[in-house]
């Protein structure tokens, strides 16, 4: 016994329309005292000198900065920033935040504090006002 299922012809086929990407929201810049990070010209600044960051340099800075107080672990970093399938060590975050210390200079490092065993947090109190 065969089953016969009736033939479905389209003369026309319909194209979805298309899809127009969501907006996204401007991201604004982030001023902490004399440090400001603009996420869509991708420039950030300490007082009046440009730094010259990296690619993973300025998205951990832009992502502390947008994150003030909160303790950040390491492989919680490493997710957001490397992504999730990332394999590197959490030693790598140590290298970039050393990295992004030294070109923040004596006046900013200090606003990237360590939280010993954990990670890393933004104290916002150590920025330098303008």
């Amino acid at each position: 016994m065969s089953l016969r299922y009736p033939r479905i012809t389209r003369t026309h086929q319909e194209r979805p329309a298309a899809v127009e990407p969501k907006a996204r929201k401007p991201q604004l810049p982030h001023r902490l005292g004399g440090l400001t990070v603009d996420p869509e010209a991708r420039i950030a600044t300490a007082g009046e000198r440009e730094l010259p960051l990296t690619f993973m340099e300025f998205e951990l800075l832009t992502h502390l900065v947008a994150n003030p107080r909160r303790v950040h672990t390491r492989r919680q970093l490493l997710t957001v920033i490397w992504g999730p399938g990332n394999s590197s060590g959490a030693r790598t975050i140590d290298v970039h935040v050393a990295r992004l210390r030294r070109k923040l200079g004596p006046e900013y490092q200090a606003l990237i504090k360590t939280v010993r065993q954990v990670g890393y947090a933004l104290d916002p109190s150590k920025a330098m006002a303008d």
